[in-house]
């Protein structure tokens, strides 16, 4: 106090010391302009400048020229004040606690892929069924009427049975079927599910932990945390 009245009277300026009425340090916050009602549920749109609240908005205001407090820099707040050069670092450390999730939704074992994913890959393997049906079926040395083993047919119900058990890890028997281009094709369709287990098996493994736990704060400027 003594040396802010000092430099008042070097200078030749007049001061007034007051403490913000909300008492915070400054938060951004957006003014509701405009909602309307649909059919699904009530949206609200936010439009406009933000905002701000405390010590930071009597800056931005205007009804303040300075401030002398311990107020944390953001990029946010940096936008709109200028800071001084740092004169004092806190070793403060922050802990957040995760917020732990009981509900865990019935198709949970679906998320580890997108839907468009999910249909891509059945997609594909209906037409990769049918592809080593229709080879198998027309082939002379497939398991077919005509073939050199008459005793069994290899169906598009096989087929579809050979392409998800080779999918889900290949845990049943089925009939393998003997034509040259079905042996290139279930090769192939072999090493993706191969790939797609794998893929799988880590994706859901980390869901899994995810959807116990989670951080509400993820680095320092979190709205949670920049509030001083």
């Amino acid at each position: 106090m003594d040396l802010l009245e000092n430099i008042a009277q070097e200078l030749e300026f007049d001061f007034h010391l007051y403490i913000v009425a909300d008492g915070l340090f400054g938060t951004k916050s957006r003014d509701v302009q405009q909602s309307f009602h649909s059919r699904a549920k009530n949206t609200v749109v936010e439009r406009g400048d933000p905002k701000w609240n405390g010590i930071v908005g009597d800056l931005v205001s205007g009804a303040a020229h300075m401030s002398f407090a311990a107020l944390s820099v953001s990029s946010a707040r940096s936008e709109v004040i200028d800071f001084s050069a740092p004169y004092f670092f806190s070793g403060v450390s922050f802990l957040a606690a995760p917020t732990q999730k009981s509900e865990i939704p019935l198709l949970a074992f679906l998320l580890p892929f997108s839907p468009e994913l999910w249909i891509a890959i059945f997609t594909s393997l209906n037409i990769t069924a049918m592809a080593v049906a229709v080879y198998e079926w027309w082939s002379p040395f497939g398991l077919n009427p005509w073939g050199r083993q008459r005793s069994k047919n290899f169906s598009i119900a096989s087929a579809l049975w050979v392409m998800w058990g080779l999918l889900c890890g290949h845990l049943v028997a089925f009939k393998a079927p003997k034509s040259w281009p079905n042996k290139f094709l279930i090769n192939v369709w072999g090493g993706f599910s191969v790939i797609f287990v794998a893929s799988y098996t880590a994706n859901i493994a980390a869901l899994i932990a995810g959807l116990f736990f989670h951080n509400d704060v993820s680095n320092y400027h979190d709205r949670s945390v920049s509030t001083r």
